[in-house]
């Protein structure tokens, strides 16, 4: 993907193992995904990411409506997920964000980039980037993953 402007990039540690931290992420997204940050808002149900290359990922709202926020393109689990990306964005103007899990002595590491900003995306990169884009999205899964890990 060929980009004009840097990625949003954010190192986050985990007080929880890699394969809990990845669990959330993709299977569990609907249990902490903040709703102001989707199209259903109060309406969410849940959020999918169908485990797979190709796979997709939506939102649900209570009537069973669905809204499409991308595809699966890398799914390596315990360790990686890369999908293409639309939410809150022109549908035209697809981009792409990718998680990596890496284990450390006291939990783990996610490494999250979300890139293929294109130079007319300006607006849409900074929402993103500024503290009440991916931080908040961020800390409620960190929040998330922490309570579900497992006890030590």
């Amino acid at each position: 993907m060929t980009t004009s402007l840097p990625p949003v990039a954010r190192l986050l540690t985990l007080a929880c193992p890699p394969n809990t931290a990845f669990d959330v992420f993709t299977t569990q997204t609907g249990q902490w995904w903040p709703n102001g940050f989707t199209a259903s808002g109060a309406r969410l149900a849940d959020v999918v990411i169908e485990a797979e290359e190709g796979g997709r990922v939506y939102e649900v709202n209570d009537e069973g409506d669905t809204y499409d926020w991308g595809t699966v393109t890398v799914w390596e689990p315990k360790r990686r997920v890369v999908q293409s990306w639309t939410l809150g964005l022109d549908r035209s103007s697809v981009t792409e964000v990718e998680l990596r899990f890496d284990g450390t002595a006291d939990g783990c590491e996610v490494s999250f980039e979300h890139r293929g900003w294109r130079a007319g995306q300006t607006r849409d990169r900074a929402k993103f980037d500024a503290a009440g884009g991916w931080d908040v999205i961020l800390d409620a899964y960190r929040s998330y993953a922490e309570k579900a890990a497992p006890s030590r």
